[in-house]
């Protein structure tokens, strides 16, 4: 897999909401546990004794610590969502204005010598991640840890996005970091392609093609086929490779 796909719209941006997304789940009965385990004197901190009482105080504000920081890390994170497929019909109603936008296509390898970094695959699981345990001696690695964990995990029900992200913190965008807008516009490579919808009105069409022929880049557009529930490419207007 050498391509990725960032569906765009035209004039309106729609998105489907994931209320699990970027999240994580906090056991904390397993992460009292955890800390009962690592007491050197296990035996005598019975239930409800004035030692077991002190721990659950302490692992009470080692969970609140916890949610500062996810939440400073979630503030200052920012996410670029790209496909592997320009063909789902779920992605061009969702993500492309009822198919009125359009798909821009990358070359994964090209984005990673852009960025210095790469873009990874999002994992589909039942499970939700999970904060189980606290070790207050590596709370913050463990924390960045699950963070990058939940921002690269969704539920099955998702899987047709076969989603791929670009994550960058705030430390890692410098000047173009934006507070307000809790992001960055970064300078970015060239589209391999660019696709336009198979209602994409005609203005629309023109700007885009006339974008695509001053820097050579290859044109398509979608059309519903006659016979099945898929959408074919049509070339416009292609270049040399």
């Amino acid at each position: 897999m050498d391509e990725l796909k960032d569906l765009k719209v035209d004039d309106e941006w729609k998105r489907d909401y994931d209320v699990f997304d970027c999240d994580i789940a906090i056991d904390e009965k397993g992460i009292f546990d955890s800390a009962l385990l690592m007491c050197p004197d296990k035996r005598g901190i019975r239930a409800g004794s004035p030692k077991w009482k002190e721990l659950k105080i302490t692992m009470r504000q080692a969970i609140k610590s916890f949610h500062s920081e996810w939440e400073t890390l979630r503030r200052q994170t920012g996410i670029s969502c790209l496909s592997e497929s320009e063909k789902s019909l779920l992605m061009w109603a969702h993500y492309a204005n009822n198919h009125r936008g359009m798909c821009v296509e990358y070359n994964l390898l090209e984005i990673n010598r852009q960025l210095r970094f790469t873009a990874i695959p999002v994992i589909y699981s039942d499970s939700r991640v999970c904060f189980r345990s606290i070790n207050m001696d590596s709370i913050d690695q463990d924390t960045h840890t699950a963070f990058i964990e939940s921002l690269s995990t969704k539920s099955p029900e998702w899987s047709y996005e076969k989603e791929w992200r670009i994550i960058r913190d705030k430390a890692a965008c410098g000047d173009k970091w934006n507070d307000l807008k809790k992001g960055a516009l970064l300078d970015m490579i060239f589209p391999t392609s660019i696709t336009l919808g198979c209602q994409s009105d005609a203005s629309f069409e023109r700007e885009v093609l006339v974008y695509c022929q001053e820097n050579e880049i290859n044109l398509y557009k979608m059309e519903k086929d006659e016979s099945l529930y898929q959408l074919n490419r049509k070339p416009i207007r292609l270049f040399a490779d």
